[in-house]
């Protein structure tokens, strides 16, 4: 989960944003990874009013 805001905030140089945004493009790619960006009109996310778990499974082979 990505805050739109951090996307947008900036960073010390060009090249590091550049470098910042293809390392998130690239594990965007990977099938064990899920990115979601929540937008600002959606307001404060439950995580900045507390604390929260991401619960998920790991597959076994066999299983599925």
């Amino acid at each position: 989960m990505i805050s739109e805001a951090a996307l947008h905030r900036c960073v010390k140089t060009k090249a590091v944003a550049a470098k910042q945004s293809t390392h998130l493009l690239d594990m965007g790619e990977r099938a064990n990874v899920e990115m979601h960006v929540l937008p600002f009109d959606e307001g404060l996310h439950e995580s900045l009013s507390g604390s929260f778990a991401l619960l998920g499974r790991v597959a076994v082979k066999g299983t599925f």
